[in-house]
């Protein structure tokens, strides 16, 4: 189903592991290798780390769908969680994630929504950059200047994109021909979160 918010559209793959296409007044805006649209990591008492990932699900319900929204249902066999991910579309498009986890492990971190859009930087060819609230806040323009990810650690390093630490705001945007993809964690709580990307050549992905 192709789902719209103003002049946005997207949809899912068949499999719903990931998203197919989103578009802004026509433009596709997604690269075709899409990553897995969520991924988690669960750590034990004993300090063991599990990852799994939308790919990962031995099964995919689909519990509503309108041009309201969808409410997705995945489920894991190992290990034992059910992942609830919600799209809601108005003057924007609105996710939401919940895990429902009888592992025992605790949730260490949960990657949502992942995606990555084409094309190169403006200084590299391309007619995108990336507002990063980095420090005291970046504009990249160049491709090569952030080509990294890096999952958060414990003992933690100084340098890492978390919120709020680094990370001054609960938002970035991505820039392309004079528009703007606003991504921001609508969290009153102000809870701990990363927000990271990386740049290749032909792409930018964020997570």
């Amino acid at each position: 189903m192709l789902f719209t918010a103003g002049e946005h559209t997207l949809s899912f793959t068949k499999t719903y592991h990931s998203l197919a296409s989103m578009t802004y007044l026509g433009r596709e805006l997604l690269t075709a290798d899409q990553s897995p649209l969520f991924a988690l990591r669960l750590r034990d008492e004993a300090g063991n780390a599990v990852h799994t990932s939308a790919a990962d699900a031995a099964a995919v319900t689909v519990e509503t769908e309108s041009a309201a929204g969808t409410v997705l249902l995945y489920r894991f066999s190992e290990p034992a969680v059910r992942v609830r991910v919600s799209l809601s579309c108005g003057d924007g498009f609105v996710w939401h994630i919940a895990v429902e986890n009888d592992t025992g492990a605790s949730v260490e971190w949960i990657d949502f929504p992942n995606v990555t859009y084409p094309g190169a930087l403006r200084e590299s060819g391309g007619d995108a950059a990336v507002l990063w609230p980095y420090n005291e806040g970046a504009l990249i323009e160049d491709s090569g200047c952030k080509r990294w990810l890096v999952d958060p650690e414990y003992p933690s390093q100084g340098s890492y994109p978390m919120f709020p630490y680094m990370v001054f705001s609960q938002f970035t945007v991505y820039l392309f021909g004079g528009h703007g993809i606003y991504m921001g964690n609508h969290d009153a709580g102000y809870a701990p979160k990363a927000l990271d990307f990386a740049n290749s050549d032909d792409s930018t992905r964020f997570r």
